[in-house]
């Protein structure tokens, strides 16, 4: 069996008794629910959907949104102040205009923090002398908050940022930990309890608040 985006697919043998695939059926859900339990990013809405005057609470500093929705030209999104200005074609299509909008700001918010956040990851690998960093990526991710390549590419959901500082922090340790250890094992979670001893904290906070971290 598998999760994915679309839901819990289950794959038995054709001549399976029926008894013996009610009691695989039966099993197999309830590791989904403990799985999706765990990481329940996996069934996240995948765009925000906003509106001129919102704001976008980051975890240092709040933005006013202001939409123009009669860009003659292309769809933009730049950042002034505490302000993003999107500026986007009229959509009749709510959906799709939602989506354009989510995804400037997305891209717009990723373009301004990436810089900051290759900062403070090389300050943290400094300080606990984790391994060769060489890269960050920052993409509008549902289906977790970062990955840690074994060449040191690290990726953050640009979603991470509405998370409280402390959070963020630990998920910067969470993916450089992995620059040793390629996995979560005993060792692995060793360095990151050394690196943030309080990371149990932060893994039930983004557990609890997962579904409200959306762009």
């Amino acid at each position: 069996m598998s999760i994915s985006k679309s839901g819990v697919n289950i794959r038995l043998p054709l001549l399976l008794p029926e008894f013996e695939k009610k009691r695989l059926v039966d099993k197999f859900i309830l590791w989904a629910k403990e799985r999706l339990d765990e990481k329940p990013y996996f069934h996240l809405d995948k765009f925000k959907s906003y509106k001129d005057g919102d704001k976008v609470e980051l975890f240092d500093q709040s933005y006013a949104l202001h939409i123009d929705e009669h860009a003659s030209n292309k769809n933009s999104a730049q950042i002034v102040g505490s302000a993003i200005f999107i500026k986007v074609r009229p959509n009749e299509n709510k959906q799709d205009f939602d989506k354009i909008v989510s995804n400037l700001v997305y891209k717009v918010i990723a373009k301004r923090y990436k810089p900051r956040l290759w900062t403070w990851l090389n300050t943290l690998n400094e300080a606990h002398e984790f391994g060769q960093l060489n890269s960050i990526r920052m993409k509008n991710n549902t289906t977790n908050w970062g990955s840690c390549s074994s060449k040191g590419n690290i990726n953050i959901s640009v979603r991470l940022l509405l998370a409280p500082k402390e959070v963020v922090n630990y998920v910067l340790i969470h993916e450089l930990a992995h620059l040793q250890q390629q996995n979560h094992s005993p060792k692995y979670w060793k360095l990151v309890d050394k690196a943030c001893p309080n990371y149990r904290i932060q893994e039930k906070w983004l557990k609890t608040n997962a579904k409200n971290c959306i762009i």
